[in-house]
């Protein structure tokens, strides 16, 4: 880790600083004991020695004048005087030999100064009462113990001055050891510092030349450091002033480019403003106009240049426009009829705003055109049904009541195919005319969809006046026939007609998709009574509709659950008084209804697109009981026209035929004319593949379709069947002329006939003699199921056996049984 150069200098301080504390304490202990020493030298040695020289000193004294008074023939004892300077003086000697016996701390010093005191305080105890000669013995006894004391003191004196100078001169040493220790690590630190620190200052140094780049180096690296930083903060400064300069001009020359850009950019700006076809403008805090372009001048033509803003809100235009907010949603529509959008934007921090108007006129315009082609029928051009039912909301929000009806062109698709779509587009132009010049002028006509038309009949207060009012128009398009490419063709219209009830009487809630739903189911029952062109709604019309809604679903779940079952009707060969096959019809029995007739479930399986379901079921269960029969009984089976167009019908049949094992030949089609209304070419190609096949074609209810001839020359059937109507009232002249003609044309074009709904004997015989061989109808069995055909066989043999149905002679002449 590199320390920085102020922890480097930090450290070393508190390195020299350690030093000079280690030694100092040192040196402070070594002055310590020298003073102790010294002291020791006064406390037990000088002070000492000095009380017992008092004492000596006294002792001495006093052995003196014991001394000098003597004479040698005087009397051995003191007198009075001389006793008290002995005890003056022996006191004071004891006074002085206690004080230094108090500072002596060596013990045998101690203990001979307690001697002597013992013998100087037994001396002054005597309070003079001795001799001179015992005085000046004791005298000279103590004398010689103080002078061994003070020798001794002397000596002990001595020894200390000895360890004082010793100590002296040891502190003196270390004095000299301690500053040579700091000078060395002086020098050292000295030396690291100077290394330490040369070092970042040189890189520092070396840094700051490299500032310049490609710029001239200041003076080469010297040995002084810090005079090589100097050199290179030098060339740094001159190379910032340097660059300072030419950044300055840099910004100088920036910022007059910068303003010749904006200027141009202004310009351009200013430019593209007047080629924006929004119309601009800026306004001020004070809503003062401060700049605009072209396309905003000539929306406000009345607007000057820089106008205040009272002189804008005085423009019959943009007055009004500046109160309001800005919206994308709504246009603003301009006194000179223009619509405009209007944007705006403020600017939080200088208060100006921004606005933008954007000129919608040909949009508005386009917008209209669409928003009213949207609600136009493109063939008819009325309205269409979206705006149809935008009306009956109109009218129901009213509150008042109204009349809906709903009209539809019968036959319509007979026409588109025999005549063409052209044909079929103007039938329904004229009738949209002729149906909105009969309505008038209160009622609102629109087409519906393909050939069905609606109108909407407001205050309509009397539904007997609407009712009189549409059939008046079926009536007139009824007797007046359309002219189509020079031909006149009768519009056969059916129409359903809903009264609706004002709000104050309407017991339920009603919606303009109810009130089309309620016309559409009058307009079904009208259609579906062929006797009636007209119906008018009533609840129990929904009724029927919801239980024919059931019966859809009933029929699902009789598929499901296989309800279904086959009868089968004879076919009779009258000359050769036998049973020549059996046409299979499906059976319906319900697990609570009982057996339901086919007129009422098969229109429903058609409309509801599920009877191809039950003609599978009708072929499969065809062919495997035709397979158990005598091979010269043949099965006939009816396809509906949505189970002839199914793209599996020839699988079917395939299938059908191998899963059973009967030969295809003994399996008959038959199929109606309408199949060749949508797709003549498909149906006869179809019709095709199954004669490949083996099986024999028949044509069902021959004589009751538009074009039965052109059918029968592009594709020979092998069979026809007359109509039952045509059988039912031969007595009138034109149905057995009918009859006639189409046993001439099977016999010419070598197809076999059958009669339908043969009821009596006399059909019978009157179909003999027109050379009809084949009959078909109650008179020999209604239809029955699969186990009674034994019976059946038995009995048509036995009838015709028995003449019950008369006898046939060679010239096809009858005989009544």
């Amino acid at each position: 880790m590199r320390l920085s150069i102020n922890a480097k200098l930090i450290a070393s301080g508190v390195i020299l600083a350690a030093i000079a504390s280690t030694f100092s304490f040192q040196m402070y202990r070594g002055a310590g004991v020298l003073g102790q020493t010294v002291q020791s030298v006064f406390d037990t040695g000088v002070d000492p020695l000095r009380d017992v020289d008092a004492a000596v000193a006294r002792v001495q004294r006093l052995q003196d004048r014991i001394v000098d008074t003597q004479d040698a023939g005087g009397p051995l004892a003191i007198d009075g005087d001389m006793q008290a300077r002995v005890l003056d003086d022996l006191s004071a000697a004891l006074a002085a030999l206690r004080k230094a016996g108090t500072r002596i701390g060596e013990p045998s010093l101690t203990q001979r100064l307690q001697e002597l005191d013992f013998a100087i305080s037994r001396l002054r105890a005597t309070e003079g009462d001795v001799t001179r000669r015992f005085l000046r013995r004791e005298l000279s006894e103590t004398l010689s113990g103080l002078e061994d004391v003070t020798q001794k003191l002397q000596h002990g004196i001595q020894r200390l001055r000895d360890d004082t100078s010793t100590q002296s001169r040891q502190l003196a040493d270390m004095n000299w050891l301690a500053l040579a220790v700091l000078l060395a690590a002086g020098g050292l630190l000295i030396v690291y510092l100077g290394w330490s620190i040369s070092g970042p200052i040189r890189r520092a140094a070396s840094t700051l030349r490299d500032v310049g780049g490609d710029e001239p180096q200041p003076k080469r690296r010297s040995r002084n450091a810090l005079q090589d930083l100097s050199n290179a903060v030098a060339f740094v400064e001159a190379l910032v002033v340097q660059r300072a300069d030419a950044a300055q001009q840099r910004d100088t020359d920036q910022k007059e480019r910068a303003e010749h850009e904006i200027a141009a950019q202004r310009r351009r700006f200013d430019a593209a403003l007047d080629r924006m076809s929004q119309a601009y403008c800026l306004l001020d805090r004070d809503g003062d106009l401060q700049s605009a372009n072209e396309a905003f001048y000539r929306l406000f033509p009345h607007v000057t240049r820089r106008a205040t803003a009272a002189l804008l809100a005085a423009d019959p235009d943009l007055g009004p426009l500046l109160t309001e907010p800005a919206s994308r949603e709504t246009p603003r529509r301009l006194a000179g009829g223009r619509s405009v959008f209007l944007l705006r934007h403020r600017a939080a921090r200088t208060g100006d705003e921004i606005l933008v108007f954007e000129d919608v006129t040909d949009r508005e315009a386009a917008r209209e055109a669409i928003e009213r082609l949207e609600g136009e029928d493109g063939l008819t051009s009325l309205p269409n049904r979206p705006a149809f039912i935008a009306r009956v909301e109109q009218l129901i929000a009213s509150g008042d009541r109204f009349t809906l009806v709903a009209l539809d062109i019968e036959g319509f698709r007979n026409i588109n195919t025999t005549l063409g779509h052209g044909a079929g587009d103007e039938v329904l132009r004229q009738v949209g005319r002729r149906i909105v010049a009969a309505a008038g002028p209160d009622a609102f006509v629109a087409r519906l969809g393909a050939d069905e038309f609606g109108i909407a009949l407001a205050r309509q207060t009397d539904a007997a006046a609407a009712e009189r009012l549409m059939r008046s128009i079926l009536s007139d398009l009824q007797d007046k026939p359309v002219v189509v490419a020079g031909r006149p063709l009768t519009a056969r219209i059916a129409a359903g007609v809903v009264p609706v009830a004002a709000e104050a009487d309407r017991t339920e809630a009603l919606d303009a998709h109810g009130a089309m739903q309620d016309c559409e189911v009058a307009l079904h029952r009208a259609k579906a009574d062929g006797s009636a062109q007209l119906q008018v709604f009533a609840p129990e019309l929904r009724a029927e509709m919801e239980a024919r809604r059931r019966l859809v679903a009933d029929l699902h779940d009789a598929l499901a659950r296989n309800e279904f079952e086959l009868y089968f009707q004879p076919i009779v060969d009258c000359r050769r008084k036998t049973v020549s096959g059996f046409e299979a019809l499906a059976r319906w029995a319900h697990p609570q209804r009982g057996m339901v007739s086919p007129a009422e479930f098969i229109p429903v399986m058609e409309e509801a697109g599920i009877i191809g379901a039950l003609g599978r079921f009708v072929l499969r269960e065809g062919c495997r009981q035709a397979a158990r029969w005598p091979s010269d009984l043949s099965i006939s089976l009816n396809l509906s026209p949505l189970q002839f167009k199914s793209p599996t019908l020839l699988a079917d049949v395939r299938n059908a035929l191998s899963s059973s094992g009967l030969s295809p030949d003994r399996l008959h089609l038959e199929v109606t004319e309408s199949l060749f209304l949508d797709d003549a070419e498909g149906v006869l190609q179809t019709l095709q593949s199954l004669r490949q096949m083996g099986l024999v074609v028949s044509m069902d209810d021959f004589g009751t379709g538009y074009s039965s001839l052109g059918y029968l020359s592009r594709f020979p059937f092998d069979k026809i069947k007359i109509d039952q109507s045509f059988v039912r009232d031969m007595a009138r002249p034109e149905n057995i002329a009918i009859v006639r003609a189409v046993m001439g044309l099977g016999s010419a074009m070598r197809m076999t006939v059958v009669a339908e709904g043969v009821e009596t004997v006399e059909q019978m015989e009157q179909l003999e003699r027109e050379g009809c061989r084949e009959m078909q109808g109650y008179l020999f069995s209604r239809p029955r199921p699969a186990g009674d055909l034994p019976k059946m066989l038995m009995e048509i043999r036995s009838r015709f056996r028995a003449n019950g149905y008369g006898v046939v002679r060679a010239d096809n002449d009858a005989i009544r049984a």
